[in-house]
């Protein structure tokens, strides 16, 4: 029950318990928030397009990105909705090749869906945006994450896909490691547990070794910025899109323009007031309580707000300045305007300094790697000998590896529950298969989830006692100050 309201929670385009009532436009935005309206795919994007329209970019700028979005396909479990309904979604994504290829998954569980009496069960996926930062680090919003994070077999069903060069899904990832920004979006504690919460979360995936990319200040007002993802624009009107020259889109890539409205420099966080989202400001302090049925407190720190078009499925996708480095992460809009239907509210992004300080990412150094075989091969060779298993085990603790392992194994392993000891070749073969790891993605992770940056070499140690969980405790991750590693009992 509580993973189906966090789901609920992650899936209302972050309505955080306030109540949404029909608004006008927001008021503030550029002159030319209208004339910029519009998600248009990756190809259109040249720079006769650009000037036509009065963006001030370069066509080679905005291009550069698009490899290092990806689309979060989030598997959000079973669900119940009329047969029509998931029909006419099947023929949304389905039909178009084009389409479905950027949502496979979805398509093959509206196949598979299982109706009776005009009702049918079937398997959720939805759908967030993201950027590669670099390192096996891939950067999104929390609210896309909150799920996941609560039932790991929904992590699993789900992935992170990367554009191809013809503007087809490339790779698909596995999602690793997650930290979030933030937890609670039913909000029944985060203005006590949770005061310095961002709607950021990192996830790691083997990401084949990218550099890290470039992050910038956040622009003054009115500069152009840019956004990149996957949106799901399903109910634009046929005159507005006529007017603006783009089409429905179906979870497929594309690119929105605008400005910034507010870089917030001062940190005020973005603060429901009176339970209505149409009325989120930036204040500090936040009011904090009830507000009838709706909440009063912070939503998120860290945040800044843009007039680019947004709508569902763009929730984490990067924010961009003109130079095209990463500025923020798109997390919700305010203003009392359905995105879905049209343009005009104030779209709330959260800053790449505020999401990197609450997630841990500002280092300045990085771990080198060091595969320390040497306990292994100590008692690999005194078995081959025929010496006894103690006299082996002897051999490896006198090595620094063996003398970590025996601190664990004192620790975690009783004198009624020794493990039995390793075959010889099972010990060989794995040694072999650890040499060809690749350091680097390996690196990647540690770097991006211990709490302070490392430096220098961490070794990691190959033993051969026979522990019957392994050498590493990492238990959960803990939110205190920020997220730091809980490693109980690790000695």
């Amino acid at each position: 029950m509580i993973r189906r309201l966090l789901r609920l929670a992650a899936g209302l385009l972050l309505l955080h318990g306030c109540t949404r009532l029909p608004g006008t436009r927001g008021t503030g935005l550029p002159a030319d928030a209208d004339r910029w309206e519009g998600f248009f795919p990756p190809a259109a994007i040249t720079q006769t397009w650009l000037d036509r329209r009065g963006i001030p970019l370069s066509s080679r700028t905005v291009g550069q990105v698009i490899s290092r979005v990806a689309k979060l396909m989030i598997a959000d479990g079973p669900r119940q909705a009329p047969e029509l309904e998931l029909a006419r979604m099947h023929a949304r994504y389905c039909a178009d090749p084009s389409v479905r290829t950027w949502n496979h998954k979805r398509c093959a569980a509206l196949k598979a869906r299982r109706c009776q009496g005009g009702r049918c069960s079937y398997d959720h996926f939805g759908n967030c945006s993201g950027l590669l930062l670099g390192r096996g680090r891939f950067l999104t919003a929390a609210h896309c994450m909150v799920g996941l994070f609560a039932d790991p077999r929904l992590a699993d069903a789900s992935e992170v896909l990367l554009p191809g060069k013809d503007g087809k899904p490339g790779r698909a990832l596995r999602l690793g490691a997650a930290i979030l920004g933030k937890h609670d979006f039913s909000h029944d504690w985060v203005a006590l547990v949770e005061p310095g919460a961002v709607d950021s979360a990192v996830v790691t995936v083997k990401d084949g070794g990218l550099d890290p990319w470039p992050t910038g200040p956040l622009p003054a007002r009115g500069e152009v910025v840019y956004m990149v993802g996957y949106p799901r624009a399903e109910r634009r009107s046929a005159e507005a899109r006529r007017a603006h020259g783009y089409d429905l889109v179906f979870g497929t890539p594309a690119v929105t323009f605008g400005r910034m409205v507010d870089p917030n420099r001062a940190g005020r966080p973005l603060c429901c007031t009176d339970g209505r989202q149409e009325h989120w400001r930036l204040t500090e302090p936040c009011p904090t309580g009830k507000a009838g049925e709706g909440y009063r407190g912070p939503i998120t720190r860290g945040a800044l707000e843009t007039s680019v078009d947004t709508t569902n499925g763009l929730s984490g996708a990067p924010v961009l300045d003109g130079k095209g480095r990463l500025i923020g992460i798109n997390v919700t809009v305010t203003g009392g305007i359905d995105p879905q239907e049209r343009h005009g509210g104030r779209v709330v992004g959260v800053s790449v300094a505020a999401a990197s300080a609450r997630l841990g990412l500002r280092r300045s150094t990085r771990a080198t790697l060091v595969l320390d075989t040497t306990a292994a091969e100590a008692w690999v060779g005194c078995r081959n000998k025929g010496a006894d298993p103690a006299t082996c085990l002897a051999a490896s603790r006198g090595t620094a590896g063996g003398q970590v392992a025996e601190i664990a194994r004192s620790t975690f392993v009783s004198k009624e529950g020794q493990p039995p000891e390793p075959a010889v070749e099972q010990v060989k073969a794995l040694v072999r298969r650890m040499r060809r790891w690749s350091l680097a993605e390996v690196a990647a992770e540690v770097d991006a989830y211990l709490p302070e940056p490392t430096g220098g070499r961490v070794r990691i140690y190959v033993v051969a006692n026979g522990h019957p969980v392994g050498d590493a405790y990492v238990r959960s991750v803990r939110f205190e100050q920020g997220p730091t590693l809980d490693a109980r009992g690790s000695p």
